[in-house]
């Protein structure tokens, strides 16, 4: 139920900046602690692996953003998001 998307940019002190969202499909469960992987790659080939915990909850039918910051290996040319796992929240936290 929980999708990410994201994109990247470089920052003026040579970072990647990472602006994403995660997308909550489900009609009833609120979702919090999300574990974000970020893999990315040089030519095809996976170079390096970070990750992520988005603090908060994520309610049914919503969307929650985020923003993050990597020091990538030089010549990374691409960074794909995968959602690693989540809890299930509290109904009284909603």
């Amino acid at each position: 139920f929980l999708k990410v998307t994201g994109d990247d940019k470089k920052n003026l002190i040579g970072q990647t900046v990472i602006s994403g969202t995660v997308t909550n499909s489900a009609t009833v469960i609120a979702y919090k602690d999300i574990r974000i992987k970020m893999l990315s790659y040089k030519d095809g080939k996976m170079v390096e692996e970070h990750e992520d915990v988005i603090d908060g909850i994520v309610k049914p039918g919503s969307t929650k953003s985020f923003k993050t910051r990597y020091r990538l290996p030089k010549g990374t040319d691409s960074i794909a998001l995968s959602v690693m796992s989540a809890a299930v929240a509290d109904n009284e936290k909603k």
